[in-house]
């Protein structure tokens, strides 16, 4: 009876986990259509180049600063910055060609208007459009630079000049683009953007010149903004998110909206905008005390985020100048792309409490696609290889379950023998086990020790962008979503349509596995575990095939070997 409830108070917990990941995760929203055509528009209808050119960016000493005078500059910072869409015509637009991505930026305070990825598609489409890193409404920009305290309020909304081409290949060696702008009363910007043919990743030189009669103190800020789903994905998070202090700091919409802007201040290594698998951030050159203010605001069916990262509060001098170096990353969370990146961008591929097991079980998987060029292999090799790891834990539960089963007549006649008498039939059953030295708990010990592993392996593969549009085999064209035969097919509780053939295999699979297994002696609870295979198919349904596929072959492998234990010790 204690094996059965604790068995029965693990696979409760279980359930519950995966219950919860199963109604708070969202089915994921499609991201917006490319921007190609309304960038062609932009680019026809914007204005000619302006003349004028800008001079290299230099260097000058920091101001200090210190935490009060940073919490200070980010209380004055709006709870929600106001979207640009009431903008004028973004004026002159450069393309910036690079092999990773194709990036558009205005001359109109030297944003970014469009951040195409070369080697992601939004869906499986073979007409896809490239993956669109920039989700904003329309005339909405990012990257845009202000000061905190309204110094320069026109500074968020002016009119740069540039002397790059229209368009601009950066192949072989880096290249720089370099905008420029001078206010009515001698204060003057220049934002120098360096490009690297490698990386995701680019600097961003930002130099202001004070020509005027008066000292500047304020905070420069830099600004990153995006468009997501009004509820988001709850197993992983999405939205504006910072490294502060050595700990991933999250803002969620939810609260943002309800509670206003959250600021966060300290020693910030990064900060920036993230969802399932892809990133844009920015970071200074060396980590810094500075804040990071989080902020959300709905829009029809989305909601606007952002993120602000506030440098330290400084004075220049008449004279004088200042050169804050930033470096951003625009890309996916994958380990290659964000160790390329430099820095500390690493911490974005975050497996929560799993992390510790999770990375080595991903650098594994991409181990194995070198060698076979297959997620869908990848993944059943690695179940393969964790299942052979604990095959002797796994070999003792399964022996434990064996020997539990041939004890069931015996047991059954001592329940209905005793079955006035609770307390008495305890200790018969006691002395049962006592007698043919079994064990009941050492069935139940190795599977707990497994479970971390699962856990880790579910959220890797939940997270590993990897797997994102990976084919495995027939219908399963993408690892990341459910499977889907017959996608034209209307299927009760199946979004999306179709008929989920590798979550109804798995539910035979735990189905089979269920019965091979002792039955309780309480028949609810008997009836409630028969019941879990059929509980189990239907949260399965709408998760990642790639998570059903492990769940399916780890279900093989251990009927097999618990048909294996069976015959040996019958």
């Amino acid at each position: 009876m204690e094996q059965v409830r604790f068995i029965t108070a693990i696979v409760i917990c279980f359930f519950l986990y995966l219950a919860w990941a199963y109604f708070f995760s969202p089915p994921p929203v499609p991201p917006p259509a490319s921007k190609t055509a309304k960038m062609a528009q932009n680019a026809a209808g914007g204005a000619k180049a302006e003349p004028g050119g800008a001079t290299a960016a230099s260097g000058a000493p920091a101001a200090g600063t210190g935490t009060t005078a940073l919490a200070s500059a980010a209380a004055a910072t709006p709870a929600t910055a106001a979207p640009l869409a009431a903008l004028p015509a973004p004026g002159r637009l450069i393309t910036v060609e690079t092999p990773l991505y194709t990036a558009r930026f205005s001359s109109r305070g030297g944003t970014v208007t469009d951040f195409t990825l070369k080697k992601y598609r939004e869906s499986t489409h073979p007409h896809s459009p490239a993956k669109e890193m920039i989700h904003l409404p329309e005339g909405d920009m990012t990257l845009g630079t202000s000061f905190t305290d309204g110094s320069v309020p026109e500074l968020s909304t002016a009119m740069f000049t540039t002397d790059a081409r229209d368009r601009v290949d950066v192949a072989g060696k880096p290249a720089d683009v370099v905008f420029s702008w001078t206010s009515a009363k001698g204060l003057s910007v220049e934002k120098r953007y360096t490009f690297d043919p490698a990386t995701y990743a680019f600097n961003l030189a930002v130099t202001v010149r004070n020509r005027s009669a008066l000292p500047l103190t304020d905070c420069l800020a830099l600004e990153i903004r995006s468009l997501q789903a009004a509820n988001p994905s709850r197993y992983g998070f999405e939205g504006p998110e910072a490294l502060v202090k050595e700990k991933l700091t999250e803002g969620k919409a939810a609260k943002l909206k309800k509670n206003g802007a959250l600021t966060e201040t300290g020693v910030i290594h990064w900060a920036g905008v993230t969802d399932r698998y892809f990133l844009c951030a920015v970071a200074p050159q060396s980590p810094q005390e500075a804040s990071a203010v989080f902020s959300a605001q709905a829009m029809d069916k989305e909601d606007l985020v952002s993120v602000r990262y506030v440098n330290p509060r400084a004075t220049i001098p008449p004279g004088a100048e200042r050169t804050y170096g930033l470096r951003v990353f625009m890309g996916p969370k994958s380990m290659d792309a964000l160790k390329a990146a430099g820095g500390r961008f690493q911490r974005a591929l975050s497996f929560g409490m799993w992390a510790v097991i999770a990375k080595p079980l991903l650098l594994a998987m991409d181990a194995m696609y070198r060698v076979i060029p297959n997620y869908g292999l990848a993944i059943m090799l690695l179940t393969f290889i964790i299942k052979l790891i604990f095959w002797p834990l796994s070999a003792k539960s399964y022996k434990s379950m064996s020997a539990m089963k041939k004890l069931q007549p015996l047991m059954q006649e001592i329940r209905e023998r005793y079955k006035d008498d609770k307390k008495r039939m305890n200790e018969e059953v006691f002395a049962l086990y006592r007698t043919y030295k079994v064990n009941p708990m050492s069935g139940c010990l190795p599977i707990l020790l497994q479970i971390p592993v699962f856990f880790a392996l579910w959220r890797m593969l939940y997270g590993a962008i990897e797997l994102r549009h990976a084919a495995f085999w027939g219908w399963i064209n993408d690892l990341s979503e459910p499977d889907r035969l017959m996608p034209s097919l209307h299927v009760p509780f199946v979004e999306p349509s179709g008929i989920p053939i590798l979550t109804l295999v798995m539910g035979v699979t735990m189905f089979i596995q269920q019965k091979m297994s002792p039955p309780p002696g309480d028949p609810t609870q008997a009836r409630m575990m028969m019941a879990l295979p059929i509980v189990f198919t239907f949260i399965f349904i709408n998760l990642p095939s790639g998570l059903v596929l492990y769940w399916l072959v780890n279900n093989i492998l251990s009927i097999a070997q618990q048909s294996y234990i069976q015959k040996k010790y019958k």
